[in-house]
C-alpha cells in the first residue's frame, strides 16, 4: 500500500499525483478562473473574509507559432499539464 498525500480546496480533493487539468475537471474552477506564470497557475478565492491566492506549482506548456527569432507565445496548452509540485496560499491584505 502506498501512502498518498490529501489537500481539499473548495472543496475538491488533490492528490500528489494530480496535474492542473485533473484539478480543473474534478473542481468547479474553470480555465477562465485561472491565472498563468511560466511555472504556476493561480486560482483567487473571493468569497473568503479576505481575498486569497491560490498558486499551483506545476510547469506550465505553452503553444507557440513561427520558428526561430519570430516564434510567439499563444498562450497555455492546456490539454497538456503537468503534476502539480507544491501548493502555497497567500493574501494580499493585512
Amino acid at each position: 500500500m502506498t501512502s498518498t498525500s490529501y489537500i481539499v480546496i473548495q472543496g475538491t480533493p488533490l492528490n500528489s499525483d494530480m496535474t492542473m487539468s485533473e484539478f480543473i475537471d474534478q473542481s468547479d474552477f474553470s480555465w477562465d478562473d485561472v491565472s498563468f506564470g511560466n511555472s504556476s497557475y493561480t486560482i483567487e478565492l473571493l468569497q473568503c473574509d479576505k481575498p486569497v491566492k491560490v498558486s499551483f506549482w506545476s510547469d506550465v506548456a505553452f503553444t507557440y507559432s513561427g520558428t526561430g527569432h519570430a516564434r510567439v507565445k499563444e498562450g497555455p496548452d492546456l490539454e497538456n499539464t503537468k503534476n502539480i509540485r507544491s501548493v502555497s496560499f497567500s493574501s494580499d491584505e493585512p
